[in-house]
Parts: structure tokens; sequence; C-alpha cells
């Protein structure tokens, strides 16, 4: 294997791995976005898929771009003009902030336990909605074969659980019901 071809497995494969992780995660999670309940094993995989998406990050910005910016700017907006017809380079900072939501989350899983576990569920809900959905796009929108369709299916997998397992796996206390006098 040249060096060439290892950079290039580590760039994609880093990113394709830590994709695995968030769907790992979201999939095995014992209640949705409740933290508290979450094993060391499942935060272990979440930190390691926050990792891995650093690790993308830094070896598309060495490896492909030579740590330029507008190169990363350019190529962003190539791809972009190939899949949807229009050249705009403004998504690479979408990927930079998905970056940053992903490892802020896991140090503050970490290092600040006790905030984390009080914060409240929309937050949760919208940071996993943003992986989410940066992660559909480059797996699905701008991806292919194989890794389109194991991404559709553990999105598929993760869609299921949240409709037909979480609604029976409630703690919230039934109601009473109501008593016509």
């Amino acid at each position: 294997m040249d060096l060439k071809t290892l950079e290039h497995a580590l760039t994609i494969w880093s990113i394709r791995i830590a994709v695995v992780c968030l769907f790992t995660y979201l999939i095995f999670q014992p209640r949705p976005f409740a933290p508290r309940h979450i094993s060391r094993p499942l935060i272990w995989v979440w930190n390691i898929g926050a990792l891995l998406s650093l690790l993308h990050l830094l070896f598309a910005m060495g490896f492909v771009h030579q740590w330029s910016h507008q190169l990363a700017w350019e190529d962003t907006a190539q791809q972009t003009d190939e899949f949807m017809g229009v050249r705009v380079g403004a998504g690479i900072y979408f990927n930079y902030l998905f970056v940053g939501i992903w490892v802020f989350d896991a140090i503050w899983q970490w290092g600040w336990t006790a905030s984390y576990h009080r914060r409240y569920r929309w937050a949760g809900r919208l940071i996993i909605g943003y992986l989410l959905f940066i992660a559909f796009n480059g797996a699905v929108v701008f991806e292919s074969g194989l890794i389109r369709w194991v991404t559709l299916i553990l999105l598929a997998v993760w869609i299921a659980k949240m409709i037909w397992v979480w609604p029976l796996d409630s703690t919230a206390p039934a109601k009473e019901p109501q008593r016509e006098d």
C-alpha cells in the first residue's frame, strides 16, 4: 500500500467508522436524549466517534487539502456543484461545526458529567439532530453504493426504535383516568 492510498483510507474510514459510532450510540441508548441512563461502554462509543470525526477533519485538511481552507472550500464547492448543481463552498463550515459540536459534547460528557446529565432534552435533541443531518448528507447524499445503504439501514433501525420501542419503555407515570360524575 503506497502512502497516498493509506492517506485516502485513513481519511475516508475515519468518518465512516465515526458515523457507525453515532448510529451505534443512538440505537443502543436505553432512553432517548436522557444522558444519565447511558452505560459507560456506550459513552466510549460516543467519544470514539467524536475523536474519529476530529481525526477525519485533520486527515482531510492535511492529506487532501494541504492545510488550506481555500482548497477545502473549493473541493466542497465542486462536490456540491456535482451533486446539487450549485457551486457553493460554504458547506465546509457545516462540516467544521459537525466536528466541533460532537467533540464539545464528548468533552462536556466526560469533564462536567453533573451538568451534562442536567441539560435540557431539547439541547440533546438539537445536537443529535444536527449530527444526523450532516451524517445523512455525507453518507447518503454525497456517497453511493454500500456506504449509502448501510447508513440508510442504520437510520431506519434508529427510527423504528424511536417509533415502536421507546414509547413502550417510557418511565413517565401513567395519567389517572378522568372520572365522570
